[in-house]
This record gives structure tokens, sequence and C-alpha cells, in this order.
């Protein structure tokens, strides 16, 4: 075997063919390739933002703050917040949460939704010092009475009491530990006097169902949202090329903490808020123009104005995932030739869109699907629309005039659909003359 070193040329082919979550390892090990790496193309599958850091490819990387006691044994639900890699929010140095910092964006940052948070590190919303003070021993209290009422027997009343919402449900061991940890933290704060714990950054990485864990400890000399921030500047900062990313989702993220001059190609987004007009606002200064059109952009939520934004428009196709009433009604506005609609399909919803179709250019495709209903449900309900004369080999023909018709193929697990149990094409297509 030759002890000749790889060329920097050969390393760079190499890394572009690596599996996303594999280079940032070797990156993070191997001091020597970090200049070849951020200069080798980068292609990810699947990138979800979190307000903790990022989902690439199943791999989770999180930034937790994890608390440390100087003697004895933790609160269990320290020990199982340390466990999962810390909390996800800044503290004060009591253990308090602190929210004075939440809403601070910077440089490169992506603001998706502009929300006010009180210049205060109370951890219950719009709380006085001694609103929450009253919370936490209230909690403490009904903990206290909870766990009174099991050893007393009176399993069946507390049963009725919290079907009846009279009780919350905590009332564990735990959650009274919980409670009086979170009273301790709170009397110091209010006497000044140092807790007997320490607090680091820590950065977690987990990888598909939780197979593999692994931590990296740090000093907290930084706030969370700067440790975010250097979390995803190690992994895209850098980068002499736009990152190529097949699907982008953020899940329930305000601000996405990102380093300056990234630039993303997509080909699939996933919005699941309500704002979409803003979050692609948000998001275009980060987009490579090669995005565009993006293959398929999913919606949660759609407002009529948002659909003529032109990323949704000119998209290749759009994913619509809410109400089929709501879907149907947003007919009008849509003018992408492939719409996919995730929702269950009624007669009337049917009859909506086929009539819908007389308006659309040619070749216009529409792909409905559920899983809430079975394929017999399917069957019966385009037989109750067109006649079981109309029904052949899986497939519906409507004849909308000499030229055009509307054909249906419906079939179970479909190429079309191959993750779905069945699944309803729709094609608006031009005839021969008989």
């Amino acid at each position: 075997m030759s002890d000749k070193p790889i060329s920097y040329d050969s390393l760079k082919k190499i890394l572009q063919y690596m599996e996303a979550n594999q280079r940032i390892e070797l990156y993070t090990r191997c001091p020597s390739i970090r200049v070849a790496e951020k200069t080798a193309p980068l292609k990810i599958n699947e990138l979800d933002f979190k307000d903790s850091g990022v989902c690439i490819n199943n791999t989770i990387y999180k930034i937790g703050v994890y608390r440390k006691y100087h003697a004895g044994s933790a609160p269990k639900a320290i020990v199982k917040a340390n466990k999962e890699g810390g909390v996800c929010h800044e503290v004060d140095r009591f253990g308090m949460k602190d929210k004075s910092d939440e809403i601070t964006a910077t440089h490169g940052d992506v603001v998706l939704e502009k929300t006010s948070v009180p210049n205060s590190a109370m951890s219950v919303p719009g709380a006085t010092p001694e609103r929450e003070l009253g919370f936490i021993k209230r909690k403490i209290e009904l903990c206290e009475m909870v766990l009174a009422m099991k050893r007393e027997g009176k399993g069946n009343l507390l049963s009725r009491l919290k079907a009846l919402n009279l009780i919350p449900p905590e009332g564990t061991e735990s959650d009274l530990e919980e409670a009086r940890a979170k009273l301790f933290a709170w009397e110091c704060r209010r006497d000044n006097v140092t807790p007997p714990y320490d607090h680091f950054i820590v950065m977690s990485t987990t990888s598909q169902n939780n197979e593999q864990k692994r931590f990296e400890g740090y000093m907290y000399n930084k706030t969370y949202r700067e440790a975010v921030k250097c979390l995803t500047a190690r992994i895209f900062g850098g980068r002499k090329l736009p990152i190529h990313v097949k699907n982008v989702s953020f899940s329930g993220c305000s601000i996405i903490r990102l380093p300056p001059g990234i630039k993303f190609r997509i080909d699939n987004f996933e919005i699941s808020t309500a704002f979409v007009g803003s979050s692609l606002d948000a998001f275009m200064p980060v987009l490579h123009e090669s995005s565009f059109p993006l293959k398929q952009i999913k919606l949660n939520s759609l407002r009529p104005e948002d659909a003529y934004y032109p990323i949704v428009s000119e998209a290749e196709a759009l994913k619509l995932s809410f109400h089929p009433t709501a879907t149907v009604a947003l007919l009008p506005n849509l003018a992408n030739e492939k719409i996919i609609i995730s929702a269950n399909p009624t007669c009337e919803n049917l009859r909506i869109i086929l009539k819908h179709f007389r308006t659309r250019n040619l070749d216009t495709e529409y792909i409905l699907f559920s899983a809430n209903h079975s394929f017999s449900y399917l069957t019966s309900t385009i037989e109750d629309l067109f006649g079981e004369e109309a029904l052949y080999d899986q497939t519906a023909t409507i004849k909308v005039s000499d030229f055009v018709q509307v054909r249906l193929y419906y079939e179970k697990f479909p190429s079309f659909a191959p993750d779905q149990e069945w699944a309803i094409r729709i094609l608006y297509e031009e005839v021969e003359p008989e």
C-alpha cells in the first residue's frame, strides 16, 4: 500500500460524495482536511431547522444548557434534562429561564416571526416575581395533595378530579422534586445566594433512533443564541459553494441562527407556519437563485394572497396539507401545474376539483391521497360521481369536450405516490377528435 498522501483535488472529490453527517464528523476530528471540506460541494437530503440547532438526515445537532451539582444527587428532572443534552433555552446563574435575549437577531439570522418578549428573566409568561413564586408554591401544594391521595388509596377520586380538569395531571414524586428545585432556584435569586451548581453549554449529536449520542461540553461564557449560532457556523459557515439540500423545513422556529453569507440551493421547501409570505421573504437572502423554480413547496396553511407569491405560484408542484374544504376553496388562486392535496377527498370535493379543471391549462395534474379512508371508499366515491360505466381498470374518464378529457388514475401505493396507502391522480389532457 502506498504511503503517498491523497492529493487536495482527490480529497475534494471524495468529500463531495460522502454522506453529510460523516463529513461533519470528519471535519470535527481532522483539522487537516477542513479547508478542502469547506471547498467541496455539500449535499444534504433532509434539513430541518430548530430553535436549538438543526437536524440533518435524521441526525440532530442540538445546543443545551447542562446543570452540574457540586455535591449530592440532582433532582430527577435535571438528570433527565442532562441526559437529553440540557434545557434548550437561556438560563441565569440560578438556573431560571431567561428570555431577555431570546428574540435578539444578528447578521445572517432568518427572522421568521417577529415576536416581542418582555425584558425579564421570568419563566412564567407575564409573571411578576410575586406571581411566579405563587405559581411555584401552588404547584408544590398540588403535587403534595395528589401524592397524599395516592397514599390514602383515593385513586378513583383522583382520576375523576383530573378528568374534570379540577387538578393538573402532574403529581409524581419527580414533579414535586422539580417544583421544589424551581423554588430553591427562585429563593437563591431573590436572596442573591450562589446556588450549589454550575451550568455548561453542551452540544449533543444524536443519530437516528437515538442509536448514538455524543456530547461536547463548553464553559457557559456566551448566550444560548450565540452558542446556537456557533453550531450552525461550524456546520455551514465558510463554504465556497451553495449547499445543495433536497428537502428543507423548520420546526417551531421563530429565528434561525445562521452565519452571514450562507447560501442554500434547495429542491423542496416545507413551511409549517401560517405566515407563508413573511416566511418566504425571510428566507430569500439565504436561498441561491438556482433554487428556483422549486421542485415542490409543501404548505400546512395558505392565505389566498400568499398563493400569488412567485415562489409559490412558480413551483413545479404545490402540496397542500390542510382541511380539504379550505384547500378546494383556494383552487381558483393556484397557478401550479401540479397540485398535491393531502386530504380526505369527498364526493363534493371531487366535484369542485373537476369543475375547476375546466379553467385550468392543459397538462395540469392533481394528486389526492389519504390514509384515513379505505381503498373501497375511494372506488365507491368515484362510482357515485361518474357511474359504474366510467370505471375501467382503475381509471375513470370524464369527457369535457370533443377535444379535452379528465382522466383519473387510482391505485394502492401507486408509483406517483409510493408511500401512500392509496391515491388519485387527475390529468387534464387533450384528445384527438373522433
